[in-house]
């Protein structure tokens, strides 16, 4: 009489070892795929991109909600109030703007993907620009653009900042910190006095 083959419970069988293989490659690709500058670009690209259209959003819901208080108060007089708080409104949407404007005035600036990759990492840390991080120092850019370890990788960040530097889009403090200079105003973004002597005495 015919029975069914036992499976020996020490051996995986070959299609759990076809499985296994083939996750293991998956996981190999998709890490090879994060690690790609390219991908890196993309994404914070898109980034960039979404909160840029969440900014959009939100200032034409301030100007739709300034414009039907206004509407409501036609022929007669907002309060003080009112007035102080649409002005404020206003203040803080014109300043949102020129930070976008100015963000989008360095990007535009680069001329191949590492390039940009290093102006998005250094507009993190620029206020000036909408960021809201530390400004980067060199070694710790070099470490997060290249972050396989790849010499040629490197060498590609490197000449990136240094190109960027020479066409004075960046500027490299003697301690490595690296700022965005602003076009608009031709001034590099500064420190105040006690931030830049915590950071130069790391």
């Amino acid at each position: 009489m015919w029975q069914p083959k036992r499976m020996s419970k020490g051996k995986p069988d070959a299609a759990d070892e076809g499985v296994n293989r083939l996750g293991g490659l998956a996981r190999r690709l998709a890490n090879r795929a994060l690690g790609d500058p390219r991908v890196q670009e993309a994404t914070l690209s898109l980034k960039t991109r979404a909160e840029s259209l969440r900014s959009g959003v939100r200032d034409r819901a301030d100007e739709r909600l300034e414009a039907l208080i206004e509407s409501r108060s036609a022929g007669g007089h907002l309060s003080g109030e009112v007035e102080d708080a649409l002005h404020q409104r206003r203040v803080q949407r014109e300043e949102r703007q020129a930070k976008q404007a100015a963000r989008e005035a360095v990007l535009a600036v680069a001329t191949t993907t590492e390039e940009r990759r290093v102006l998005l990492r250094v507009l993190e840390g620029t206020a000036w620009a909408g960021g809201e991080r530390d400004l980067p120092r060199y070694t710790a850019l070099l470490d997060a653009l290249a972050a396989g370890g790849s010499a040629e990788q490197e060498m590609a960040v490197h000449r990136a900042i240094w190109s960027l530097a020479e066409r004075e889009v960046l500027s490299v403090s003697p301690h490595g910190l690296i700022s965005a200079v602003n076009r608009q105003s031709n001034k590099v973004l500064t420190l105040p006095s006690k931030v830049q002597d915590t950071q130069d005495a790391e």
